[in-house]
């Protein structure tokens, strides 16, 4: 008689149980995700917002986008004011000059590749300023050839390659790992776009400053625009 007692009372006990479940199973179903778990999300970036940060707030991308200006000013002055005053006051010939421009180009372009890479061993900076210095240096040595008076064409050709040569070197070191140097400052991975977009505007704007020099060659000369870029 116990047995029978205690096998009709089981179902019901094991009836409760799953009773029981159900209903805890529904309550927990009817939790929404966002009351179960609050998760704040950050605002979305604004590209006003990441423009004054690149531009004025945040001092490293602001030096790198010092730092394109000038690059980019570099190469418009290789492109415009020395090719030109090779050809008008030093007297190279045609071939002479293409010597001279594919000893800027080469270098820049080739070196570029590399630079990447050696920039995630050695790091941004040293790459940077190696780069423009070695600018600086090379400006400095056409400086000091267009304050020459007398030239040699056959002499000039291979110094101002040289020096050529190393203008693109230099380039070509600092150029690509600018804006490596801006991506790694973003911290919300949202703006980088509009940081790089800022970064390049500033960059590229160096261009425009080439007719500033323009404007110095013609008054002062072509050896005092080429010493004041560098």
């Amino acid at each position: 008689v116990a047995m029978n007692e205690a096998f009709a009372a089981s179902p019901n006990a094991d009836q409760g149980d799953e009773d029981e479940l159900l209903t805890s199973s529904t309550s927990l179903s009817a939790l929404q995700p966002s009351q179960a778990f609050e998760v704040s999300s950050p605002s979305p970036p604004t590209f006003r917002a990441t423009f004054v940060d690149t531009s004025i707030k945040d001092v490293s991308r602001m030096l790198c986008c010092i730092c394109g200006f000038i690059a980019n000013l570099n190469s418009g002055l290789a492109w415009g004011l020395l090719l030109l005053w090779l050809r008008d006051h030093a007297g190279l010939s045609a071939t002479q000059r293409n010597y001279v421009a594919a000893s800027y180009s080469f270098p820049k372009g080739f070196m570029q590749v590399f630079a990447g890479a050696l920039s995630d061993r050695l790091g941004r900076r040293a790459l940077v300023v190696t780069g423009l210095g070695a600018s600086a240096v090379a400006l400095a040595v056409l400086a000091s050839l267009a304050r020459t008076n007398e030239h040699v064409p056959h002499d000039l050709a291979w110094q101002s390659s040289l020096a050529a040569a190393l203008l693109g070197l230099g380039t070509a070191l600092a150029y690509p790992v600018l804006a490596a140097a801006v991506s790694d400052r973003v911290s919300n991975k949202g703006a980088i776009s509009y940081a790089i977009g800022t970064f390049r505007f500033w960059r590229d704007l160096g261009y425009a400053a080439g007719t500033l020099v323009a404007l110095v060659a013609d008054a002062a000369g072509a050896a005092v625009a080429i010493g004041a870029s560098s």
